[in-house]
């Protein structure tokens, strides 16, 4: 009697299917990793004799699905293969670490020049950094030992994290909460003048960039916060946590040289002041039990200024704390469906869409996903319109979106940081084979054709606020890129295809370069500080190591530009000797930080074969096995699409001068 024929497709991994273990079908799997084991899939069975069936999606539910979530047309070969040593969760040792106060300072990372690294590089965790850095080291050192221009490198000084090396609030300062509970006593109030310089640039330099806040109500607060303290009634509580987060966020926005001039004392001496002092007024709130959206605001209002380079897994527990405390107050509902006046349903909209930008910025730091899923919440945008055309009461107001209003700014970053959201998403689904790399790079061309149809003939860049929400929605644009391909630049079974890779080397060079001009320009200088909330200068890492392999690479002159601004480097330092000495220094550095944290590579890292071998990526990719056989990876690749949307005269983006 024949044996019939097995129909179900077999998705978990061999070892997963002999044990009888619940696979999450990722590479490796949650239960390889636990174990120990390899983590093998079976191919594809082809039948050619039946036709594998699939059930197809109801027209009128398919335009309901957004494109990220639909299944490829294209057939398995067409998968990709990431380099394995950058994967989505980490792992540490359980061993005893004897310096303790090391090993918490190092929580936030360690930066060398403007560039910000931690265990994580471009959200997936990198364990082997330093190995991977290495490896392309060694045809560069033997060149230069040849040319006699090595330059040795003090190993015993850069395998040492020093306090310079990590960020210059790396202590407990930067800590949300971390004064409060430490029994300290409340400093004594600014005075009025102090207080409204700060609040001043609270509405010039942070409520202009990361609305939060509805500035005429926050003036009627702030000016019943002074009347009740000089007539000596104690203000709300409430009342006083927003006024004195709103106070520390202002003195946060301004240059060191601005508070010497304009309060006399140093901002670092300020800094702790202002901070204690909002801490112990959300402390007095209750805030973890609060049902007030003041207390809740004022928080968010906190840690804006806090996540901006330096995230500590603190901010990312606090924020997610925030988060909940958010969902049980009902702000991942739109105040319309709630019955709420216009005003209340405007601030909620503010406070729940900087709390999702928060959350993509601590999932970029400290991983590994999103906590806010786009089908958890349906809250609108708010609209596009001033603060004087919504009042608690009266008609609700309309969105003036044929202008650039108060709005515009933080609506581009909002609509921004949600495809950022979709995309992490769409990272661990093109990684099972659900998705496919052709319509995700579709998704973000179709995007940022729409954010220009709907922005670009709004801004005057000769308003300088208007020139930093282009440099910001331009930068924004060219990450997206960076943050799908990079992963698959180091992989040397499958290397990427040349117009793939110059495709991730345009954007991620214009993106270093915009982000250089956010730093630098003096016409935007008033929002230079929060520039560290999108950019750690970690594209900067990519473009260096490119070069490392192809010293004279066409966007070589364009990446040294950057470079030079990134790492305070001469330009006319030789550029071997001088790409030598910094990468030397950060794989050192790197390897000083992953011992420190104790940081633990999966087995499918440690076990791959091209690691630490002494030769370069080039040879690399020309020894590994079967590399003529996989060839033909990309033949299904429909190029034709790609060159439409690609291969274009330039990005329609200015380039960094």
């Amino acid at each position: 009697m024949q044996k019939p024929h097995r129909k179900r497709t077999i998705v978990s991994c061999l070892e997963c299917r002999r044990r009888k273990l619940r696979c999450n079908r990722l590479e490796p799997c949650n239960q390889c990793s636990r174990l120990n084991k390899n983590c093998v899939f079976a191919p594809p069975i082809n039948d050619d004799k039946e036709p594998k069936k699939t059930r197809q999606t109801p027209p009128s539910l398919d335009s309901h699905i957004h494109p990220l979530q639909r299944s490829p047309p294209q057939p398995e070969t067409t998968r990709i293969a990431p380099t394995p040593l950058a994967i989505f969760d980490a792992s540490y040792s359980t061993g005893y670490n004897k310096n303790e106060e090391e090993y918490n300072r190092a929580d936030t990372g360690f930066r060398y020049g403007r560039l910000g690294l931690t265990d994580r590089l471009g959200g997936f965790f990198r364990p082997l950094l330093a190995q991977e850095v290495k490896s392309t080291l060694v045809t560069l050192e033997q060149k230069l030992r040849e040319n006699g221009r090595l330059v040795p490198v003090d190993l015993e000084a850069s395998l040492k994290l020093r306090q310079e090396d990590f960020s210059f609030q790396s202590s407990k300062s930067i800590l949300p909460m971390s004064l409060a509970s430490l029994g300290t006593p409340t400093p004594a109030l600014p005075g009025r003048l102090v207080a409204d310089r700060l609040m001043l640039a609270f509405a010039h330099n942070v409520n202009h960039i990361a609305r939060i806040a509805h500035m005429p109500t926050l003036y009627n607060i702030y000016e019943n916060f002074w009347r009740q303290t000089n007539d000596g009634f104690s203000p709300s509580g409430p009342s006083a946590a927003l006024v004195h987060a709103s106070i520390f966020a202002g003195l946060v926005s301004l240059d060191s040289s601005d508070v010497l001039r304009d309060l006399g004392t140093a901002k670092d001496i300020l800094y702790e002041e202002f901070k204690s002092r909002a801490e112990h007024a959300l402390h007095h709130t209750d805030y973890m039990q609060t049902t007030k959206l003041e207390v809740l605001q004022a928080l968010v209002v906190y840690l804006i200024p806090l996540c901006r380079s330096e995230i500590s897994r603190a901010h990312s527990v606090i924020i997610g704390a925030a988060i909940r405390l958010a969902q049980c107050m009902g702000l991942h509902r739109d105040g319309t469906h709630l019955g709420l006046d216009p005003l209340e349903t405007h601030v909620r909209r503010l406070i729940w869409y900087q709390l999702c930008f928060l959350d993509i910025r601590t999932c970029e730091a400290q991983g590994p996903q999103p906590s806010i899923r786009q089908e958890d919440f349906d809250t609108l945008l708010p609209l596009s319109m001033n603060d004087e055309a919504v009042h608690p009461v009266g008609p609700p107001p309309t969105s003036q979106d044929g202008h650039w209003t108060e709005m515009t700014f933080s609506l581009i970053r909002f609509e921004c940081h949600e495809m950022q959201r979709k995309l992490f998403v769409a990272r661990e689904r093109l990684q099972r084979g659900i998705i496919d790399l052709n319509s995700i790079m579709r998704d973000i061309r179709s995007f940022e054709e729409y954010m220009a149809r709907k922005y670009d003939h709004l801004i005057d860049e000769r308003v300088p606020l208007q020139k930093c929400a282009a440099l910001v929605k331009s930068f924004m644009m060219t990450r997206f890129y960076v943050m799908i391909l990079h992963r698959y630049n180091g992989s040397v079974e499958k290397p990427m295809p040349e117009r793939l890779q110059k495709t991730l080397l345009d954007m991620a060079t214009l993106n270093q370069e915009i982000g250089v001009a956010l730093d630098s320009d003096p016409d935007i200088a008033s929002w230079e500080w929060y520039t560290g909330a999108y950019n750690q200068y970690q594209t900067t890492f990519l473009l260096i190591t490119h070069l490392l392999i192809f010293p004279d690479d066409e966007h070589a002159d364009r990446i040294w530009k950057c470079a030079d601004f990134v790492f305070d480097t001469d330009p006319d330092t030789n550029r071997e000797q001088k790409c030598w000495e910094l990468m030397t220094t950060l794989q050192r550095k790197s390897a000083a930080y992953h011992m420190l944290r104790e940081t633990k590579a999966p087995p499918v890292a440690m076990n791959w074969p091209y690691l630490g071998q002494g030769h370069d990526i080039q040879s690399l990719k020309a020894e590994a096995p079967g590399i003529e056989a996989l060839g033909d990876i990309w033949a299904d690749f429909d190029w034709d699409e790609w060159d439409r949307i690609f291969n274009r005269e330039s990005a329609d983006i200015e380039a960094f001068a």
